[in-house]
């Protein structure tokens, strides 16, 4: 069970951080655009979240969990509504707001 769990760790911190690589990239360009990779990574973020959850189920922190998994769908919403579109300015810093507050909140210690 510790293999799976770090197994799916390991996939949870690498698409946030590719996810956060790809937005932070686009800093100098005029123009910015969601990419595939990024759509990805936000389902894979949802699933590896979800997955987290099922495999520490009993002690699992709410306070955490349920703050977070919003941040993770509006990033996901947001991704793949915008997909299509180029990215206005605010919404590309709308999107690295919400992913830093999800690092933020991972980061927080609860008692």
């Amino acid at each position: 069970m510790l293999l799976l769990l770090n197994l799916v760790l390991y996939i949870y911190y690498t698409a946030f951080l590719v996810y956060l690589t790809t937005l932070l990239r686009q800093w100098e360009r005029p123009v910015k655009q969601i990419s595939r990779l990024m759509l990805y990574c936000g389902i894979a973020l949802l699933l590896t979240g979800v997955g987290l959850l099922a495999i520490r189920y009993p002690a699992v922190n709410y306070w955490k969990v349920v703050p977070k998994s919003l941040l993770l769908v509006a990033i996901s919403v947001t991704t793949a509504v915008h997909r299509e579109k180029i990215l206005s300015t605010r919404i590309w810093q709308i999107l690295i707001g919400l992913t830093v507050l999800t690092a933020l909140i991972a980061l927080w210690r609860t008692a």
